[in-house]
Order: structure tokens, then C-alpha cells, then sequence
């Protein structure tokens, strides 16, 4: 777009309107010994960086005109989604514990202005006993789900084992004796496909 216009132009100018199926508007702000170009807003006047064309709308304008928010935006802060533990959020508490016990027992050092004292250590150790605790409730966690998910999973294909006698021997008599020729080949083709 910038092409059209001769550098010279550009230096000089602190407005310029680009004409074209998208007529745009360019305002220069000064930003230390440089100019910074911005895009005038046709709806709302207002200089962006950005003009956006979402689905569904005709004409452009910035991310206010059109409501536009972002994908980190959906979700508030209070969501249930963001309480879930996750794998990776699991992993990153269990580094942050160990961090922060460590930075405090060098904090704690060099307040002293002696090496670690046994003190420090035994923190240091009782919190590494407290994450490997909490490693361990985490795996226990996981086998419990882990054991609950085969138990439905046996618990489904028992259920799906004891109906398909009865579903069998329903599509051999609608293949014998159903009314319609129509419902007749569907059943025997299932059983084809089955058998």
C-alpha cells in the first residue's frame, strides 16, 4: 500500500488516505526521533494497528467496533476450567515447592552469612519429603482413575456381551419375517456384516 507514495511523501506528512476498496486512513504519531504509522478505525475514529474483518460482517474495523475479544479472554478467572489439575500443571507446582525451598534456604544463608546450617538442610529436606509425598498421592490418584475407567470398561463390555444374543436373534426373525422387503434385506444384511 505504502508503495504509491514517495518516501519523500511519507516523511513529510503526518495524514495520508490510501484510496482503494478498503479506503485507508494513516496517521503518523512520533515516537522519539521516528514516526509510527497507525490505521484510522472507519466505525470509530480511533488510531489501531489493526483492522479485522470477522465472519458474517461486511466492513472493517477495529477489535472494539466488532466485540473481538481473545482466546485467553473466554474463560474468566473463577472458571472450573482453570481449577483442573492437569498433568502439566502438577508437574510445574511440584518444580515451584522445590524452587521456592530452595531459594528460601539461600536466602536464609546468606542472611547468616555462614553455609547452609542444619536447620536449612532439614527444611530443605521435610519439603523434599513433603513433594515426593505429594508425587505419591498424585500416583495413587492416577491408578485409582486408571482402575475405575477398566472397571467400566469390563462393566460396558458385559453389558454389550449379555444384549447381543437377544439383538442377534431379533435380526434373524425381522430377516424371516418382517412385512417390508425393505427391512428384510437390512436385517440380513447386518447379520452378513456380524456373521
Amino acid at each position: 500500500m505504502l508503495e504509491s507514495f514517495p518516501p519523500s511523501q511519507l516523511a513529510t506528512q503526518w495524514e495520508c488516505t490510501i484510496p482503494g476498496p478498503l479506503t485507508v486512513r494513516l496517521v503518523a504519531r512520533r515516537g522519539g526521533p521516528f514516526k509510527r504509522w497507525w490505521i484510522v478505525c472507519p466505525r470509530c475514529t480511533r488510531r489501531r494497528d489493526a483492522l479485522y474483518l470477522p465472519p458474517g460482517s461486511t466492513r472493517w474495523a477495529c477489535r472494539d467496533c466488532h466485540d473481538l475479544i481473545d482466546g485467553s479472554q473466554r474463560h474468566g478467572f473463577r472458571h472450573p476450567l482453570r481449577e483442573v489439575l492437569t498433568h502439566r500443571k502438577r508437574i510445574s507446582l511440584r518444580r515451584e515447592v522445590v524452587r521456592q525451598a530452595r531459594l528460601s534456604a539461600r536466602i536464609r544463608a546468606r542472611q547468616i552469612d555462614q553455609p547452609i546450617s542444619g536447620e536449612a538442610v532439614a527444611d530443605l529436606e521435610q519439603v523434599i519429603a513433603e513433594v515426593r509425598a505429594f508425587g505419591e498421592s498424585l500416583k495413587r490418584q492416577r491408578e485409582e482413575q486408571t482402575r475405575r475407567r477398566e472397571e467400566a470398561t469390563r462393566q460396558i463390555e458385559a453389558q454389550l456381551t449379555g444384549e447381543v444374543g437377544p439383538t442377534l436373534e431379533r435380526l434373524r426373525d425381522l430377516a424371516a419375517s418382517a412385512k417390508l422387503k425393505r427391512n428384510r434385506e437390512r436385517a440380513r444384511r447386518y447379520l452378513d456384516f456380524r456373521g
